[in-house]
């Protein structure tokens, strides 16, 4: 999971590149019938989409 200090520092396009990984961890997790872990994911997914939200309509 990312660490908040350096989430809020980063660009647009580095937190689109960020969720893209993280949905990547999420799927393989699934994938390796690891419930809880994938979980975990998507709630960092949600977190970063909202924190990417706010930044966009900053610009």
């Amino acid at each position: 999971m990312a660490a908040d200090p350096i989430v809020d520092t980063m660009t647009p396009k580095q937190l689109r590149k960020s969720i893209d990984n993280t949905r990547r961890l999420m799927q393989e997790a699934a994938k390796r019938l690891d419930f809880m872990e994938a979980a975990q994911y998507r709630d960092e997914i949600l977190r970063l989409t909202a924190l990417l939200d706010e930044k966009e309509k900053e610009e």
